[in-house]
Formats: structure tokens, C-alpha cells, sequence
């Protein structure tokens, strides 16, 4: 579900879900001492497990949506690697690695309210896409043109891919910055 989302815009949706604090949620885990997940959404000393995998579609949530690394469509164990951050109005910046087969693929992003940058590492030998939000595009299409229910229309959705900067770059250390 939290991949669904943020692919169809609605990262925002998905950050307050997987932020919330009230029970059950995986805010609530964090608040309750948790340092992994736990097989159930309540702590007890009767579970079995206090680090299951069951709820850990968050996690990729995390590197693939918020850090924005993924493989493309058509890479072979990350020949060529897609980098797409969501943008989230409530961070000032995300960070992280993958340890790929390849290399070490990095991306961190930072956010001031007056200008975005991205922060990448693709590793020797591969190739990536690489899609810079646009935050102030971003900032004012989650509060504007998502109604109540969730809902995004098509026109939404054509704006903000034409929000985006799209780059093809090699093996390398690069930064993209827009205000």
C-alpha cells in the first residue's frame, strides 16, 4: 500500500500514516522503546517475536520512496538504477545507502524551505535515471489538488510529472539543486 501511494503522488498520505503515534501504527512501536518490528502491533512479553518482517513493506518505503532508490524497469541487478525521492513538507532531509551487487548506490536529500538538493552515488559500471522533484510544485499540489478522500486526477498527475527534472547520468558523485 505504501508503495502504491507514493507512486501515485501521495507520498505525503503515506509519511502521516507510517508517522502517527496513536495505536496501532508504527510510530506507536517507536514511542513504546521498539528498535525493530514487532510480530504484533501491541507490545507483550507473550509475542514471539519483537523483530518480524510481517510489517516490513515499510522499510522499502523508506529506501525506495523516500531516499528514491530502485532499480528501472529493464536493469539487471542494478545495471541501471532509478533515483526518485518523494518529496515530504514535514522533512528537512532524508539519507541513505543501498549496498548493492554493483557498488554502493547513495542518496540524501535536504530541504530549507528555499531550495532542494539531491545528493547521489552511483556506483562503477551502471547507469541511472535520475527525477529531481520540484518541493515548491510538490508543496502546493498536496494541499490544493488532492481532495478528501485521496483522490488525484490525471491532470494532476501530467503537472506534476512536468514538475520533475529528469537526468540520465554515469558512474559518479553528483548534486542537483532547485530553488
Amino acid at each position: 500500500m505504501f508503495m502504491v501511494l507514493s507512486r501515485l503522488g501521495l507520498g505525503e498520505i503515506t509519511y502521516k500514516m507510517v508517522s502517527q503515534t496513536s495505536y496501532p501504527s508504527y510510530g506507536y512501536m517507536l514511542e513504546s522503546g521498539a528498535t525493530t518490528l514487532w510480530e504484533s502491533w501491541d507490545f507483550s512479553d507473550n509475542i514471539a517475536s519483537h523483530n518480524h518482517p510481517m510489517y516490513g513493506a515499510v522499510g522499502e518505503w523508506f529506501y525506495k520512496c523516500l531516499a528514491g532508490i530502485d532499480f528501472a524497469d529493464d536493469a539487471i541487478a542494478f545495471d541501471h538504477i532509478m533515483i526518485r525521492p518523494d518529496f515530504i513538507s514535514d522533512l528537512s532531509w532524508v539519507s541513505a545507502q543501498y549496498d548493492s551487487v554493483r557498488g554502493t548506490i547513495a542518496s540524501s536529500w535536504t530541504w530549507d524551505s528555499k531550495q532542494f538538493c539531491l545528493n547521489v552515488t552511483i556506483p562503477i559500471n551502471t547507469q541511472a535515471t535520475v527525477i529531481v522533484p520540484s518541493p515548491s510544485y510538490y508543496k502546493s499540489f498536496f494541499f490544493k489538488s488532492v481532495d478528501i478522500k485521496g483522490h488525484i486526477g490525471k491532470e494532476d498527475l501530467e503537472a506534476l510529472q512536468r514538475s520533475s527534472s529528469t537526468y540520465s547520468v554515469g558512474s559518479g558523485e553528483y548534486t542537483f539543486c532547485n530553488s
